[in-house]
C-alpha cells in the first residue's frame, strides 16, 4: 500500500510531532510504502526522511499567501509527481494533516 501524507510544514508544532508518531508507528509496523508532500521546510524535515520520501513546495517568498494561485498549482502538482514517481505505484490513500 502507498499513502501519501499531505502536511503543512516540518516546524517543531503539534501537528507536525504527531504525524511523526504516526509514521514511525506505520514503518515500524506495516510495509507501506509512506511519502509526505509538505508546504514548507523545518527543523523536523531529517526526522521525515527517515520515515518517507519527502517532497517540500519551498515558495520563492517568505509568505506562501504571496505566491500567485496559478504559480502555487504548478509548484504542488510538480512536487507531487516528483513524489509519486519516487513511489512504487500510486498513492492508495491521501491523508490530509493541513488546513
Amino acid at each position: 500500500m502507498n499513502i501519501i501524507f499531505i502536511a503543512h510544514d516540518f516546524s517543531l508544532a503539534g501537528a507536525q510531532n504527531s504525524l511523526l508518531r504516526i509514521l514511525n508507528w506505520l514503518k515500524a509496523n506495516t510495509n507501506w510504502q509512506l511519502g509526505v508532500l509538505a508546504l514548507a521546510r523545518g527543523t523536523l524535515e531529517t526526522e521525515y526522511n527517515k520515515l518517507a520520501l519527502v517532497e517540500t513546495i519551498v515558495p520563492p517568498c517568505d509568505a506562501a499567501v504571496d505566491i500567485l494561485p496559478e504559480s502555487m498549482n504548478e509548484r504542488v502538482e510538480s512536487a507531487l509527481r516528483r513524489l509519486m514517481s519516487r513511489m512504487d505505484g500510486l498513492p492508495d490513500l491521501v491523508v490530509g494533516n493541513t488546513v
